[in-house]
């Protein structure tokens, strides 16, 4: 007796699912990196979704390849865990927006300038941010907007890989055809 498999209109959906993951966990993680060479933040803003959110994307693809139950047991507890991570992280990007925000009303009202390799804001109490040009700010906001949206659509990408992880565990399974000799 062979292993039950899962319906192959399933495992297609959960694999565009996954390449949309795939997709937008690469994005995260690319302004991860961004974020790190241009500001020198170590707190891993996009890093720490945008890995995993990879991890349920490349499952995926392995459930479309076996279209085995397990991969989708698998497939459906990431994206659980991925989605909450998500939500998390879209609500910290939000506050940093705030900051970024003051800042770069700062560089446009004048209240900042350029000394030396670094750009400084005598009027802020809290000297959180250090950039090396002024402008940085501007693109800081926008980096965390972009954040912000991409674990937006990496939230909603993993509650229909959680929705479709439990359908797929759920559903009533489909034998395997026997070989006719």
């Amino acid at each position: 007796m062979g292993h039950l498999l899962l319906s192959r209109r399933m495992v297609v959906a959960a694999c565009w699912i996954g390449v949309l993951q795939i997709l937008f966990g690469t994005c995260l993680a690319l302004c991860g990196f961004i974020e790190l060479g241009m500001y020198h933040r170590l707190s891993g803003d996009g890093f720490w979704t945008g890995f995993p959110l990879l991890i349920p994307g490349f499952l995926a693809v392995i459930a479309l390849a076996t279209r085995r139950r397990e991969s989708m047991v698998a497939f459906f507890f990431l994206n659980l865990v991925v989605l909450g991570l998500c939500i998390a992280h879209a609500v910290v990007s939000h506050k940093e927006v705030d900051h970024w925000k003051k800042y770069k009303n700062y560089v446009l009202n004048n209240q900042c300038y350029e000394r030396g390799d670094i750009c400084s804001c005598p009027s802020d109490p809290e000297k959180n941010y250090y950039v090396q040009r002024c402008n940085l700010f501007s693109f800081g906001h926008d980096l965390y907007w972009a954040f912000f949206a991409f674990n937006i659509v990496g939230a909603v990408l993993s509650a229909v890989g959680v929705l479709l992880g439990a359908v797929g565990i759920c559903r009533e399974d489909k034998q395997p055809k026997e070989p006719q000799y």
